[in-house]
């Protein structure tokens, strides 16, 4: 799970924890969550379609891929195929 918060670096949580909660609760359109589904997917799959209708966080089609799209620091910032998944600042 991750939270694009203000003006911080996202906040990587590996599983649903009280802080995860938290963060949701308080930034749920920036806060992305069971979105590895996505990876290899085409964005008009019917199983995208369906999996997009429970997310609070945005996805676009671009160039026919499911791309997650947050604000973070005033600014739309659009991944495809969860570039941030392996970058989480320790």
């Amino acid at each position: 799970m991750f939270s694009f918060v203000h003006d911080s670096w996202p906040l990587l949580f590996s599983s649903i924890s009280d802080n995860a909660k938290n963060v949701f609760h308080s930034n749920p359109e920036n806060t992305v969550f069971d979105a590895k589904c996505l990876i290899g997917r085409k964005f008009n799959e019917p199983e995208v379609q369906r999996d997009m209708k429970h997310w609070p966080f945005a996805v676009a089609n671009k160039a026919s891929k499911p791309a997650i799209q947050v604000a973070y620091k005033g600014e739309l910032c659009t991944f495809v195929g969860l570039p941030f998944s392996n970058t989480a600042p320790y």
